[in-house]
């Protein structure tokens, strides 16, 4: 994750600049095209990488008990002190 993260922040920062010297040497319709061609190319690359990757079969979930559990009965008895009084 961490090295997409650095590919796309890099080619935020980079791009503009690595665009902007291309434009002045090459000019502008040149410098899209090729970056156009850039593009095509990492789709490309990506498709066969999905194409190839293979889905790991998930085993079926595990079912929870889901009744509910016996508690125990203790009486804590009264949470007024022995000898006050309630009016």
């Amino acid at each position: 994750m961490s090295s997409y993260l650095f590919a796309i922040i890099f080619g935020a920062f980079c791009g503009s600049a690595l665009g902007g010297v291309l434009a002045d040497r090459i000019g502008a319709g040149l410098t899209f095209f090729f970056g156009a061609f850039v593009a095509i190319l990492a789709a490309v690359l990506e498709a066969n990488t999905i194409v190839g990757a293979t889905v790991p079969e998930l085993a079926p979930p595990e079912i929870e008990d889901t009744a509910p559990k016996p508690r125990a009965k203790v009486f804590l008895g009264s949470p007024l002190p022995s000898g006050s009084r309630c009016r």
